[in-house]
Protein backbone atom coordinates (compact mmCIF):
# COMPACT_ATOMS: atom_id res chain seq x y z
CA UNK A 1 0.00 0.00 0.00
CA UNK A 2 1.47 3.32 -0.96
CA UNK A 3 0.46 6.53 0.26
CA UNK A 4 -3.21 8.20 0.70
CA UNK A 5 -3.74 10.43 -2.25
CA UNK A 6 -5.66 13.75 -1.68
CA UNK A 7 -9.39 12.59 -2.35
CA UNK A 8 -8.72 9.16 0.21
CA UNK A 9 -7.03 11.71 3.05
CA UNK A 10 -10.19 13.94 1.78
CA UNK A 11 -12.89 11.51 2.27
CA UNK A 12 -11.15 9.99 5.53
CA UNK A 13 -11.03 13.49 7.20
CA UNK A 14 -14.60 14.61 6.11
CA UNK A 15 -15.97 11.09 7.49
CA UNK A 16 -14.20 11.44 10.59
CA UNK A 17 -14.94 15.19 11.41
CA UNK A 18 -18.55 13.92 10.63
CA UNK A 19 -18.28 11.06 13.50
CA UNK A 20 -16.35 13.30 15.84
CA UNK A 21 -18.93 16.09 15.90
CA UNK A 22 -21.95 13.97 15.68
CA UNK A 23 -20.49 12.06 18.98
CA UNK A 24 -19.00 14.99 20.63
CA UNK A 25 -22.22 17.38 20.36
CA UNK A 26 -24.09 13.63 22.21
CA UNK A 27 -22.05 13.75 25.15
CA UNK A 28 -22.53 17.37 25.64
CA UNK A 29 -26.45 17.07 25.22
CA UNK A 30 -26.45 14.38 27.18
CA UNK A 31 -24.40 16.04 30.10
CA UNK A 32 -26.90 19.36 29.83
CA UNK A 33 -30.30 17.44 29.45
CA UNK A 34 -31.92 20.29 27.70
CA UNK A 35 -35.65 20.40 27.38
CA UNK A 36 -35.54 23.90 24.78
CA UNK A 37 -38.70 24.40 22.56
CA UNK A 38 -37.77 26.23 19.32
CA UNK A 39 -40.49 26.96 17.25
CA UNK A 40 -43.77 25.44 17.15
CA UNK A 41 -42.03 22.39 15.73
CA UNK A 42 -39.16 21.38 17.09
CA UNK A 43 -38.33 20.69 20.43
CA UNK A 44 -34.32 20.00 21.74
CA UNK A 45 -34.41 17.10 23.83
CA UNK A 46 -32.21 13.94 24.76
CA UNK A 47 -33.66 10.70 24.34
CA UNK A 48 -32.09 7.32 23.82
CA UNK A 49 -32.99 4.77 20.67
CA UNK A 50 -31.88 0.90 21.09
CA UNK A 51 -33.66 0.61 17.59
CA UNK A 52 -33.79 1.71 14.08
CA UNK A 53 -34.97 4.71 12.58
CA UNK A 54 -38.48 4.91 13.16
CA UNK A 55 -37.94 3.05 16.56
CA UNK A 56 -38.14 -0.10 14.27
CA UNK A 57 -35.80 -3.18 15.49
CA UNK A 58 -36.04 -2.18 19.14
CA UNK A 59 -33.94 -4.10 21.71
CA UNK A 60 -31.57 -4.84 18.73
CA UNK A 61 -28.68 -2.15 19.47
CA UNK A 62 -26.21 -4.69 19.04
CA UNK A 63 -26.95 -6.25 15.74
CA UNK A 64 -27.59 -3.20 14.34
CA UNK A 65 -24.23 -2.39 15.65
CA UNK A 66 -22.68 -5.48 13.72
CA UNK A 67 -24.53 -4.53 10.56
CA UNK A 68 -23.32 -0.72 10.48
CA UNK A 69 -19.75 -2.80 10.96
CA UNK A 70 -19.96 -4.38 8.05
CA UNK A 71 -21.12 -1.73 5.90
CA UNK A 72 -18.03 0.70 7.40
CA UNK A 73 -16.20 -2.55 6.55
CA UNK A 74 -17.20 -2.86 3.14
CA UNK A 75 -16.63 0.99 2.76
CA UNK A 76 -13.48 0.55 3.88
CA UNK A 77 -12.54 -2.03 1.83
CA UNK A 78 -13.81 -0.07 -1.45
CA UNK A 79 -12.42 3.49 -0.07
CA UNK A 80 -10.15 3.85 -2.56
CA UNK A 81 -12.36 3.76 -5.24
CA UNK A 82 -15.60 5.36 -3.56
CA UNK A 83 -12.88 8.26 -3.43
CA UNK A 84 -11.73 8.07 -6.77
CA UNK A 85 -16.17 8.28 -8.03
CA UNK A 86 -18.38 11.21 -8.73
CA UNK A 87 -19.92 10.16 -4.87
CA UNK A 88 -16.91 10.36 -2.79
CA UNK A 89 -18.37 13.26 -0.76
CA UNK A 90 -22.34 11.65 0.02
CA UNK A 91 -20.42 8.75 0.75
CA UNK A 92 -18.27 9.94 3.61
CA UNK A 93 -21.34 11.85 5.03
CA UNK A 94 -22.74 8.38 4.99
CA UNK A 95 -19.41 6.56 6.20
CA UNK A 96 -19.14 9.13 9.23
CA UNK A 97 -22.61 8.84 10.47
CA UNK A 98 -22.43 5.53 10.46
CA UNK A 99 -19.29 5.01 11.98
CA UNK A 100 -20.89 7.58 14.86
CA UNK A 101 -24.29 5.87 15.38
CA UNK A 102 -22.05 2.40 15.75
CA UNK A 103 -19.37 3.92 17.72
CA UNK A 104 -22.37 4.70 20.31
CA UNK A 105 -24.33 1.44 20.22
CA UNK A 106 -21.49 -0.29 20.69
CA UNK A 107 -19.83 1.73 23.96
CA UNK A 108 -23.56 2.73 25.58
CA UNK A 109 -25.69 0.02 23.81
CA UNK A 110 -28.57 2.73 22.11
CA UNK A 111 -27.78 6.07 20.44
CA UNK A 112 -28.50 9.61 21.27
CA UNK A 113 -31.05 11.49 19.75
CA UNK A 114 -31.58 15.04 20.33
CA UNK A 115 -33.62 16.41 17.69
CA UNK A 116 -37.30 15.81 17.69
CA UNK A 117 -39.87 17.40 15.57
CA UNK A 118 -43.71 17.31 16.53
CA UNK A 119 -44.15 15.65 12.97
CA UNK A 120 -41.15 13.25 12.76
CA UNK A 121 -39.43 10.55 15.26
CA UNK A 122 -36.13 12.13 16.84
CA UNK A 123 -32.85 12.15 15.37
CA UNK A 124 -29.49 13.38 15.60
CA UNK A 125 -26.23 14.75 13.47
CA UNK A 126 -24.86 11.22 12.66
CA UNK A 127 -28.46 10.19 11.70
CA UNK A 128 -28.87 13.56 9.02
CA UNK A 129 -25.27 12.60 7.68
CA UNK A 130 -26.65 9.23 6.44
CA UNK A 131 -30.25 10.81 5.03
CA UNK A 132 -28.47 13.80 3.33
CA UNK A 133 -25.46 11.42 1.52
CA UNK A 134 -28.09 9.00 0.46
CA UNK A 135 -30.65 11.46 -1.05
CA UNK A 136 -27.39 13.42 -2.63
CA UNK A 137 -26.22 9.69 -3.95
CA UNK A 138 -29.85 9.00 -5.34
CA UNK A 139 -30.13 12.71 -6.73
CA UNK A 140 -26.95 11.73 -9.12
CA UNK A 141 -27.89 8.98 -10.20
CA UNK A 142 -31.09 10.02 -11.24
CA UNK A 143 -29.60 13.24 -12.88
CA UNK A 144 -27.42 11.01 -14.98
CA UNK A 145 -30.15 8.90 -16.09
Amino acid sequence: MGIMSRREAIFFSLSFIVAAADLILKCILSCLKPDIQVGAFLRIVVSHNNGAAFGILQGNSMLLGFFALLITGCALLFYDSIAKSEFMFPASLIFGGALGNMVERFFMGSVTDYLAFSFWPSFNLADSAVFIGTLWIILKLIKKK
